[in-house]
């Protein structure tokens, strides 16, 4: 028995034996938040959460394959800590819908080595690094131009497609049946390279009747590159999604309607993202610009097709324990938020201001502030044309506590 053992210990050392570890960790994000609007009856105020961070809870597990080789898998169990409930919000009599898997984040199995960094499943997509982090200093909650409050990449009716690329209020965090591959890192330069394939060859939906099926998907491909150097990053994308012949099916609307993404039938929307960030002691610096742009019409009252631009300045200070945060981002389209309305004509033009402080606690626990102003957004429904309608303002402040593990 004890030569056996100790034979066993002989080849752990040389490696014969894979090496395995699964980890849990997460982030939970409630408090309070008061919510002001141009239109009075849109007026809350409450316990909320995600003010900073998507609350979650990721399950990790890695395996050293040997040779510099090494595979893991990731679920992210994206979670709402200030409620509770099976239920659908979008889901209305047939209550407790439910579709997909539990785990509502980035899902993924990777192998990584000398080659790079290859994920398949619904991983990240490297637009949520650069507009979630390079471009400003607030994540992809209040304040970031990235949120789902208001969006900088265009609007749902133009740019929406499978699985949260192109939200509400566009967005592109990460899309479903995808690979994204990474390459090594040479001189802090790597490259990126997403993929999802096309498929609209289906006439029918799950009922036999007209209408998206099950089985169509719109592709997806996007090409990046980020440079990290000591206080200097830079990060650029340019992505493109295209529906085919037959429209793909979107989010379930209740336990037994899908409603259909953004994109018609044989429709592209192309988005180009520009970010970067310096430190220099204390203080980083913030920028970005992104554009839209589609072939696709308003599906509502209207033919225009997306075609926006952003930019953002914004700043982090870092003081002891305390960080500021600012951030400004002006969004200019020729469509408004909501699908085929204009404002008398004009290219609709809406601005996101920020600011924000955390009190550190530790590496892992902060209490935070948030304050944001967004102006001109087109979040009412009104007449073709009624700037009094659409032009919409709001404001938002929050305080609550965040606890990474």
């Amino acid at each position: 028995m004890k030569k056996t053992l100790v034979a066993i210990a002989a080849l752990a050392a040389t490696g014969a034996f894979a090496q395995s570890s699964v980890a849990i960790t997460g982030v939970f994000d409630a408090g309070y938040q008061a919510i002001s609007h141009t239109d009075a009856t849109k007026k809350w105020s409450g316990i909320n959460h995600n003010g900073t961070n998507t609350s979650r809870l990721d399950f990790q597990g890695t395996e050293d394959l040997g040779g510099g080789l090494k595979a893991s898998f990731w679920g992210e169990l994206d979670i709402v800590p200030t409620r509770s409930t099976t239920t659908n919000q979008s889901a209305t009599s047939t209550a407790n819908a439910f579709t997909g898997t539990p785990f509502t984040g980035q899902q993924f199995v990777a192998i990584a080595g000398g080659f790079g960094d290859l994920k398949i499943g619904q991983p990240n997509s490297p637009a949520l690094d650069i507009g979630g982090g390079v471009m400003q200093p607030f994540g992809t909650a209040l304040g970031s131009g990235y949120s789902g409050t208001w969006g900088r990449l265009g609007t749902e009716a133009v740019s929406g497609v499978n699985s949260y690329v192109g939200g509400s209020t566009g967005r592109i965090i990460r899309h479903e049946k995808t690979a994204v591959y990474t390459t090594p890192v040479f001189n802090g330069l790597k490259a990126q390279v997403e993929f999802s394939a096309k498929n609209g060859n289906s006439t029918t939906n799950s009922n036999g009747g007209a209408g998206a099926a099950t089985s169509n998907d719109t592709g997806y491909q996007s090409l990046s590159a980020t440079y990290n150097n000591g206080p200097l990053n830079v990060a650029a994308l340019t992505a493109t999604a295209k529906s085919g012949a037959n429209a793909a099916v979107g989010i379930a609307g209740s336990a037994s309607t899908a409603g259909t993404v953004g994109l018609a039938a044989n429709k592209d929307v192309k988005w180009n993202m520009l970010g970067a960030n310096y430190t220099m002691g204390a203080v980083t610096g913030y920028v970005g610009f992104t554009t839209t742009k589609s072939t696709n019409p308003q599906v509502t009252a209207g033919t225009a097709a997306e075609d926006s631009k952003s930019s953002n300045v914004g700043v982090k200070y870092v003081m002891g324990n305390i960080d500021l945060l600012a951030n400004v981002t002006t969004r200019t389209s020729n469509v408004a938020d909501v699908a085929g309305y204009t404002f008398n004509g004009t290219t609709p033009k809406s601005t996101n201001t920020a600011l924000g402080a955390n009190y550190n606690l530790s590496k892992t626990t902060f209490v935070y502030y948030r304050y944001e102003n967004i102006k001109n957004a087109a979040t009412a429904t009104g007449s073709a044309g009624s700037a009094t309608a659409l032009a919409q303002d709001q404001t938002t402040n929050a305080i609550g506590l965040v606890v990474k593990f």
